[in-house]
């Protein structure tokens, strides 16, 4: 049994002080002993038993050989150690192998198809960092060559002459490679970090269970590189889970202890986690759930089959002897052949559940545990504020699992639409008469006017395109000019590298939203003759009013009206309305238009035969299309 008033509390209390943000919680701070008489109460109702009279952490030694996820993860820390390496190295083979450049240069190397064995080369090179070259130290051909049926390759590097073939030591080559390219040096000290990781998959450590409240606390924070979603110190998003775990009344905290790195918490050691794994401890099972920050099936085996004997002994529940990589998997199958009455259903509250099918442990004896048998296990315990100590009730609201206080003892605000509860002022949204909203529901119901400023109500809003002026015209021309056999002005521009097409998006008017003051200010500037010569064309869309019934006369909608696609900005409304003939809204008056002598001389011309192709467009839209211009385009 434990009794919380039996320890020290000092390290676990510095490390709530530390981490409980200040707006989490405005009442008194409580000590160790208040907060943790939930903790207390969960495991004396079983896991105490397993642990030593006063006795919260347990040791042992074990030695095991490192699995491919562990030496995965090393190698990953070789990566980052020796990055500048890797990238000079990548430099200095591009500039020998391919000083012009043309690696990049993808037109280029499709009219040169014997520059494309360089190309592999270069990129077999670049992949020998990857984790299986350097775990394997073999050279493997790219899939081109393999299927090509190529296994040698002479590369020329610098005037020296290296062949290439399958299987070959990959160290070996690289060194003699990186001597060519003046980075001996470096590849040395690389080598040697290489070598100490291959030749030492077999290691000694101290794996540890407990239920020390601070083990629970720093699941996820460590001086061993690695952190998770549930870390304390990074404000971890599901960091609310571990309270749960530390209060649960089936969950021990395993973890290999670090013989390296320090951790320091109220200026004493505390242990460093290597890895770590929560053991959930039922009649049903021992089930070792998401490994961090790497999977070994050695140190998961070795901690479930010492629960396994602790459980059996102190406790008196009995599990068959298989161990299963894949428990979860093997529940389901036990259960579907009536091994087990039921399939159970591990779920949490606030944690995120790594419940998954490479979990590892122990399937429960359905003989001694049939009348205790449960199909739903809940192993999240209670959770509870680390400042003050109070009951944090769940409410399926996953928000609530990022903090560690409790956001009692302050206002509140509840969103007036969607019910969501906010703890701070800084997360409400008011309305245009006051509504107390969230964000998302005032996004749903609000627009913001682009000229004032002012919040409206969106059904009160009018959406406006401003037309594409001819400096966005200009650089659209420009980059599509070369890429197409059609004249300039065909806007289905496409193209890819297998079909040999081109495709760039058509110039897109800017979007603007209006409140109704602004919207009437624009009306009236737009009935004086004096603004309107010098004003940009501004057009309206259908929605959410109908633009022809807001006050504009035929001869503006004439002149603006276009929702569809490209118009260029002029300083006379007479050849805005030129440019949209060339759209099927033009084209529908088009005998109403008569382009003036001058229209050349004022409008500047990017595109080749322009006033032609505009004059047969005005001739030819009636009588080419006399039952359908408005829905036909037409390419000049």
């Amino acid at each position: 049994m434990v009794d919380c008033r039996e320890f020290d509390w000092k390290q676990f209390d510095a490390y709530r002080r530390e981490n409980v943000e200040d707006h989490e919680c405005d009442a008194p701070f409580a000590d160790g002993a208040t907060v943790l008489k939930v903790w207390e109460d969960a495991k004396n109702r079983y896991l105490s038993k397993l642990f030593p009279e006063h006795q919260l952490v347990m040791e042992r030694p074990i030695s095991y050989e490192k699995d491919t996820d562990e030496m995965r993860r090393d190698f990953s820390e070789l990566h980052e150690e020796f990055q500048s390496f890797y990238w000079s190295f990548r430099e200095k083979l591009a500039a020998a192998m391919d000083p012009e450049g043309h690696y990049h240069d993808y037109h280029w190397r499709r009219e040169h198809p014997e520059f494309n064995d360089v190309c592999q080369c270069m990129e077999m090179m670049y992949s020998w960092m990857n984790f299986d070259r350097l775990y394997e130290n073999t050279i493997e051909f790219p899939w081109e060559w393999r299927v090509s049926h190529i296994n040698r390759y002479e590369a020329d590097i610098m005037g020296h002459k290296v062949m290439l073939q399958p299987g070959m030591k990959l160290m070996k080559t690289w060194g003699k490679i990186c001597g060519w390219l003046g980075m001996g040096e470096e590849f040395e000290k690389f080598r040697i970090r290489q070598s100490q990781l291959t030749n030492t998959k077999k290691v000694n450590g101290t794996i540890c269970l407990s239920i020390h409240p601070l083990d629970y606390a720093t699941a996820s924070d460590n001086e061993n590189g690695w952190s998770s979603c549930m870390s304390w110190r990074e404000h971890g998003c599901y960091r609310m889970g571990t309270v749960e775990m530390m209060n649960s009344p089936m969950v021990i905290c395993s973890y290999l202890k670090s013989n390296k790195a320090e951790m320091y918490i109220a200026d004493q050691e505390w242990n460093s986690k290597k890895w770590r794994a929560w053991v959930i401890v039922t009649h049903e099972g021992i089930v070792m759930n998401r490994q961090y920050p790497y999977h070994s099936d050695a140190i998961g085996e070795a901690v479930c089959r010492w629960v396994k004997k602790l459980v059996e002994e102190k406790i008196g529940w009995h599990y068959n002897d298989v161990f299963h990589t894949d428990i979860i998997d093997a529940m389901s199958d036990a259960c579907r052949h009536g091994i087990i009455p039921d399939d159970p259903h591990y779920f949490t509250h606030f944690m995120y559940n790594d419940i998954s099918d490479d979990d590892l442990g122990f399937i429960g004896d359905p003989e001694q545990n049939k009348e205790r048998w449960r199909s739903e296990i809940l192993f999240s315990g209670e959770a509870q504020c680390m400042w003050c100590g109070d009951y944090i009730e769940f409410n399926d609201n996953t928000e609530d699992a990022d903090t560690l206080g409790c956001c009692g003892h302050r206002e509140e605000w509840v969103c007036e639409d969607c019910g969501r509860t906010m703890e701070d002022e800084d997360m409400v949204w008011y309305g245009p008469n006051g509504e107390v909203w969230c964000e998302d529901c005032y996004r749903e119901h609000v627009k913001e006017c682009d000229e004032c400023g002012r919040a409206e109500y969106k059904e009160n809003t009018y959406t406006i395109n401003l037309p594409v002026t001819t400096k966005v015209a200009k650089s659209w021309y420009e980059k599509v000019k070369d890429h197409t056999d059609r004249h300039p002005l065909s806007f289905l521009v496409r193209h890819n590298w297998w079909t040999e097409e081109t495709h760039f998006d058509e110039p897109h008017t800017e979007q603007r939203c209006l409140c109704q003051h602004c919207m009437d200010v624009k009306q009236a500037q737009w009935r004086d003759s004096n603004t309107r010569e010098r004003m940009k064309v501004y057009f309206i869309n259908a929605t959410p009013k109908e633009g022809l019934d807001n006050g504009f006369s035929d001869e503006d909608y004439d002149a603006r009206y276009n929702v569809n696609n490209f118009t260029i900005d002029a300083t006379r409304t007479d050849f805005t309305a030129a440019m949209q003939l060339m759209q099927p809204h033009g084209w529908e008056r088009a005998h109403r238009f008569t382009a003036p002598a001058d229209w050349r001389d004022t409008v500047e011309v990017y595109y080749k035969e322009q006033y032609e192709a505009l004059a047969k467009a005005i001739a030819d839209s009636r009588s080419n299309y006399p039952d359908g211009a408005e829905n036909h385009r037409y390419y000049i």
